[in-house]
């Protein structure tokens, strides 16, 4: 063979064997996923592994090619020396590797309970018992849903509960399926209540863990969650909808007159902060946490208004919660009378601190009060749950009666008019047809008579 035919010759291509790094640069990739119709590549490296007929994609937790490879080809020798399931454990998940401390930065693979509830931590803007109630939520469902016991649940004091919470976290995120739900649900909405009012509470109640466990993976938390973990698809709880909630038109069952004159009888002089609340709830219609928090400097009694705002004490419900709420000149004089005998900067006088906005705990500092006033207004005939709710409810529709639905939604400080209309309105007039019985027999009477109909002999006067 000369020099020139020589040439022409390929070179043999170079075959590596598994136990040689530079085989696994070649297996591992830098997947691509759509997110909101774009093209989006992982940040670090997987690869797909198959032994025994059982085949995985391990995160690899580096966008290094050459780290990469190393840590395939660790995997793999794992698998060979330990046995796959032991190597689905140490690898699967980056933060179970013995000997080195969790990395929470790491892109996680199959995400847990707990990943998703520590990752929106990072980044959400809700209030922190907003957020609370969301983790809350979608750990009851899970829990219920994959028949994890519930008995150490409520064991602050021993442990329990943390015991019982790491247990619910440790779960993946897509052992959780439609129909897994819908089953926990079915469940949930017989309990042990199987009267129709019982049933028609747990409806309300379902709906509610439902939405709010779903705050975790709201659409606008996705670009970020999906930034730190593979989001299972379908999302949890995507095709579970929600129950067509029963009514929750709010059916007044108290005098508000009556109330207001009896408070004042009986709280004013021996009960002060019983009678404030009330007015408060009533009047007003604050709802519990702003009263708690109502400090004095929220009053302008020169311009007989009451604002409604986030102090460093209470942060509002939401934005739309701030706002003004007008005072009759009566009831500026009361608050002003009241306000020359405070010995402090909140309305409500308690010998309990004050709580901290951002603890992410429902407290209530003058909770022996709402106690008491809740205690009275049940003999009063109020709502036996949430009898101090109920004034707030009372004072919307009297609004609405008088001003419309519109200002009645004002008063309330409510995002949407909705919400005014479908729960806290109750019908305060009389709404009947304007038609009289009487008139419209004697106008028939004189019809028939005009065409010649005899009505006592129920004859025709025409021959």
């Amino acid at each position: 063979m000369d020099k020139k035919s020589e040439s022409k010759v390929s070179p043999k291509s170079v075959v590596y064997g598994k136990t040689d790094t530079r085989y696994w640069k070649t297996k591992v990739v830098r997947r691509t996923r759509m997110v909101d119709r774009a093209e989006v590549q992982d940040r670090h490296y997987s690869v797909q592994l198959q032994h025994g007929g059982r085949r995985t994609r391990f995160p690899l937790g580096s966008s290094n090619k050459a780290a990469a490879a190393d840590k395939a080809l660790e995997i793999y020798m794992d698998i060979l020396t330990i046995g796959w399931d032991k190597a689905v454990d140490r690898h699967k998940d980056p933060r179970k590797k013995p000997g080195q401390e969790n990395d929470e930065t790491a892109f996680i693979e199959r995400p847990t309970v707990g990943d998703l509830i520590r990752v929106v931590s990072d980044f959400v803007t809700v209030r922190r018992s907003t957020f609370n109630s969301y983790a809350k939520a979608i750990r009851k469902i899970y829990a219920d849903a994959m028949k994890i016991p519930g008995s150490e649940k409520f064991d602050g004091r021993r442990g329990g509960a943390k015991r019982w919470q790491k247990q619910v976290d440790q779960v993946y995120l897509d052992q959780l399926t439609a129909d897994r739900v819908v089953r926990w649900r079915n469940e949930f909405l017989v309990g042990e209540d199987a009267d129709p009012l019982g049933k028609r509470s747990r409806i309300n109640t379902s709906n509610t863990i439902i939405r709010n466990a779903r705050g975790l993976m709201a659409k606008k938390h996705l670009p970020f969650l999906r930034e730190r973990m593979r989001m299972p698809d379908p999302l949890p709880l995507v095709g579970v909808p929600l129950l067509k909630p029963p009514s929750m038109r709010y059916h007044s069952k108290i005098d508000a007159r009556k109330i207001l004159t009896d408070a004042q009888k009986e709280f004013e002089k021996q009960s002060p902060e019983q009678f404030k609340a009330l007015l408060l709830a009533l009047v007003c219609g604050l709802r519990r946490g702003e009263i708690d928090n109502l400090l004095w400097e929220a009053f302008d009694f020169e311009r007989c208004v009451l604002r409604v705002q986030n102090t460093q004490y209470h942060e509002l419900k939401s934005e739309d919660s701030a706002g003004e709420i007008d005072l009759s000149e009566e009831v500026c004089a009361v608050f002003e009378s009241m306000r020359k005998q405070a010995t402090g900067e909140f309305v409500i006088e308690s010998d309990h601190a004050h709580n901290r906005p951002d603890s992410g705990t429902r407290y209530y500092r003058c909770n022996l009060v709402f106690k008491n006033l809740g205690k009275w207004l049940k003999k009063k005939g109020g709502d036996k749950k949430r009898p101090i709710h109920e004034l707030r409810k009372e004072a919307g529709s009297l609004v609405a009666a008088e001003y419309g639905i519109f200002e009645a939604s004002r008063f309330l400080r409510h995002s949407d008019i909705r919400i005014t209309s479908q729960v806290y309105l109750d019908k305060k007039r009389r709404v009947t047809p304007s038609l009289s019985l009487s008139t419209a027999f004697e106008q028939g009477k004189e019809e028939r008579s005009a065409h010649g109909i005899d009505e006592e002999n129920n004859e025709s006067l025409v021959a």
